[in-house]
């Protein structure tokens, strides 16, 4: 692998982190009010009703994981303005 597709990749993996940890403190604190992680999956399948506000354009609640290094900059750059509802 070239140092560029290795440097690339080491953004890429801090920006998953920083967005894990986003996603994380602002769900816990608007939407149940504890410390928790979001339940990615049990939104996915339905079994939590989880609205997320202020997202780009196109782009819906996935696991970080599966964004790439321009979502999650995007993201990132628009934390504040990311709003959770349950219910």
């Amino acid at each position: 692998m070239s140092d560029n597709r290795q440097n690339v990749s080491l953004i890429v993996c801090q920006l998953y982190y920083i967005l894990i940890s986003i996603m994380s403190l602002s769900y816990s604190a608007q939407a149940v009010g504890s410390t928790v992680k979001v339940p990615y999956s049990s939104i996915a399948t339905g079994k939590c009703q989880v609205t997320v506000e202020n997202l780009p354009t196109g782009v819906k609640l996935r696991k970080p994981s599966d964004y790439g290094r321009h979502v999650l900059e995007h993201i990132i750059a628009n934390e504040e303005s990311i709003r959770f509802t349950i219910g």
